[in-house]
């Protein structure tokens, strides 16, 4: 009947006693989880606090300690340790510990660089034919905004008005001032308007 006791003389059913052997109620017992082997010996002398880490290993790690814990790693699994049992006690996920290894054989452990050019960027071309559109239109538009619009217009460049604004400021260039324009006067409604 699965893990119910068949009904008792009052015709109700108990749940089956579920307790393992270590005596806590839904946990397996610690024989099972833990290997037969006792811990290596590098695991009490280097360990995890003596190469810096506390709990997880974090994103980015010096080479020095990413070797550490591949030695580490060779060693207990050695020893009849599963790899991703040792990895799970290190705090290291498995998938980044294969590609450690993967690249420790190719003698490319340490982190390369942050660094390259956005997609996104300007290209040189780009910036030349923003400068020319200054030149050849700056004194008739008099506005970013008015060159961005006329480069897609012509179909020369296409770039927004704030991209205009900051290579044209990045090179020393302006456009020319234009006072702003006087404020008219309100004239006031015709006698025949009726409101």
């Amino acid at each position: 009947m699965g893990p119910w006791r068949s009904p008792g003389p009052g015709g109700a059913r108990a749940p089956a006693s579920r307790t393992p052997s270590c005596g806590r109620p839904g946990r397996r017992s610690l024989a099972w989880r833990r290997p037969s082997r006792s811990r290596p010996s590098s695991w009490s002398r280097c360990g995890e606090n003596a190469l810096g880490l506390v709990g997880r290993v974090g994103p980015r790690v010096d080479a020095q300690v990413k070797q550490r814990l591949l030695d580490l790693l060779a060693e207990v699994t050695a020893a009849g340790w599963t790899f991703a049992r040792a990895c799970a006690v290190l705090g290291l996920g498995e998938r980044r510990a294969r590609c450690w290894q993967a690249r420790a054989a190719a003698g490319m452990l340490a982190d390369r660089a942050p660094g390259g050019t956005a997609v996104h960027a300007l290209r040189p071309c780009e910036i030349d034919e923003i400068l020319k559109l200054a030149d050849e239109w700056g004194e008739i538009d008099g506005s970013h905004r008015k060159l961005a619009h006329r480069g897609s217009y012509l179909g020369r460049v296409w770039v927004s008005p704030s991209t205009v604004l900051r290579i044209l400021l990045e090179r020393g260039r302006q456009l020319p001032h234009r006072p702003p324009r006087e404020r008219r006067l309100a004239v006031p409604w015709p006698a025949w308007v009726e409101y």
